[in-house]
């Protein structure tokens, strides 16, 4: 009961949570209800994230150590 509660309130969360792109594709604006102003993050950020983290294969174990 207690882990569907859980689901819900997730889901919920998921359906308030916005990301837009700059007309330009260089900015990620993100827009959640507890936020007071959006967050703004370079698109290269992500990219370099998602570039190493497809190079160099991680799992669980290495990331919390």
């Amino acid at each position: 009961m207690e882990e569907q509660n859980n689901l819900e309130q997730a889901k919920r969360f998921s359906d308030d949570v916005k990301i837009n792109v700059s007309r330009d594709g260089k900015w990620l604006i993100i827009r959640a209800p507890g936020l007071e102003e959006p967050i703004i993050k370079a698109t290269a950020y992500f990219v370099k994230i998602l570039e190493r983290a497809t190079k160099n294969q991680y799992n669980a174990a290495q990331i919390k150590n």
